[in-house]
This record gives C-alpha cells, structure tokens and sequence, in this order.
C-alpha cells in the first residue's frame, strides 16, 4: 500500500509569507498586530519562523490580510 504524503508548514516559510502579506498590505507590525487582535511580539516572532502558530491566529492574521487561510497554508506547504 502506498504511503500517503505528509506535509510540513516550515515556521520559516510561513514568517516570510506572512511578512511578505503584511508590507504587501503596507502595514507595520504595530497595526497588523492590532488588527488581528495578537501582539505585536507574538507576530514578530511568528514573523522570523521563532514562534509556533495555532490555527486561530492563522485565520486572525488571514483576516486581517483578506486572504483565505488556505491561501497562505498553500503558498507554504512542503511536500516530504
């Protein structure tokens, strides 16, 4: 039987990305953080792959970037 793929979220990926989104939205991580509701030493460190993030804040930060939380696990994702 075939082993199905996993995939990873690598944090380092996953910061570039959303920090990517969030000067694409010319926002500083002040008002990021303030829009999606976490703190701004919270999105630094998710920003630079030091932090884990939880589904929640996944859709926060999503929300604040109008962009589908699953647009953002897509542009991430690895195959291993």
């Amino acid at each position: 039987m075939c082993k199905p793929p996993e995939y990873v979220l690598s944090p380092a990926r996953l910061g570039e990305y959303l920090r990517g989104m969030r000067e694409k939205h010319a926002m500083g991580l002040t008002q990021a953080s303030r829009i999606a509701g976490i703190s701004r030493s919270y999105l630094w460190g998710v920003e630079r792959g030091r932090q884990n993030i939880t589904v929640g804040t996944l859709v926060k930060l999503a929300n604040a970037y109008s962009l589908p939380p699953s647009e953002i696990v897509f542009a991430v994702e690895d195959e291993q």
